[in-house]
């Protein structure tokens, strides 16, 4: 299957084309804050969105986010993985293939560590 094709390079004809139209875009700690407007930001620039969480407790609101994304249009898909564990990178790097994802073109690092 060519890039063209595949999953996380489909997108919504009506969205307007952006700078990363096509783009697949990675952003850790999208469930609120900077994280989440930066995940809107990129969609309304174009970008399928990855918006991965870290935490459990997380999850409910990037579900939210994740629905509001694809009200947008946008190609959207989450991933859970705890990145405070060693084997985050390998966990990471499975799912993103299950979910038929070769690359991603843009990683934008915004999880943190709560105290």
């Amino acid at each position: 299957m060519s890039p063209e094709n595949t999953p996380s390079r489909i997108t919504n004809p009506d969205r307007e084309r952006g700078p990363f139209n096509g783009m697949t875009v990675l952003i850790t700690g999208a469930s609120g804050g900077i994280g989440a407007e930066t995940a809107r930001e990129f969609v309304r620039r174009g970008a399928t969105t990855i918006v991965m969480v870290s935490r459990p407790d997380g999850i409910e609101r990037a579900m939210d986010v994740v629905a509001e994304l694809r009200d947008m249009g946008a190609a959207v898909k989450w991933i859970g993985v705890d990145l405070s564990q060693p084997s985050a990178i390998e966990l990471i790097t499975d799912k993103l293939a299950l979910s038929q994802l070769d690359y991603i073109d843009v990683l934008v690092n915004d999880a943190c560590k709560e105290q």
